[in-house]
């Protein structure tokens, strides 16, 4: 039986909590403490779908031994019984109004053959940028 595969535009706070989306990691990077910079505080990436709709998603400290070894750049995944909350902060990877959260009973498995594209690149226009019309800051 297959399972219904949502897109990140789909994903919302408002009508459900059963997410299941398929995505390729292509940002994924270790956030460092504050008070001791040498350990990992969480991990942070930006997932993307098969029609480009990205996605940013948060791993915190406590959880990080349960997915460090299987998540990579590059890599296709399924995901599903994540948490969607807002993306809130000034500085964002993503224009998407919401993230994801991991949590303890969050399934990430191995995907092959996602049709999903190898780059994630939209290109926006040097008049655009220097008439600054999104004044939201993103990274």
């Amino acid at each position: 039986m297959a399972f219904k595969i949502d897109f990140t535009d789909q994903i919302n706070v408002d009508h459900k909590t059963d997410w299941r989306i398929k995505v390729q990691i292509i940002r994924l990077w270790e956030v460092p403490r504050y008070v001791n910079p040498v350990e990992i505080n969480k991990v942070e990436m930006v997932v993307m779908d098969e029609r480009k709709g990205k996605i940013h998603a948060t791993i915190k400290r406590q959880l990080l031994s349960m997915f460090k070894s299987i998540l990579k750049e590059g890599v296709d995944y399924v995901m599903s019984n994540f948490i969607v909350g807002y993306n809130n902060g000034k500085y964002r990877t993503t224009k998407h109004k919401y993230m994801l959260n991991f949590m303890t009973k969050i399934s990430v498995l191995v995907c092959a053959h996602a049709n999903i594209p190898r780059d994630g690149f939209v290109f926006v226009p040097f008049a655009e940028i220097i008439l600054a019309k999104d004044e939201t800051y993103f990274v």
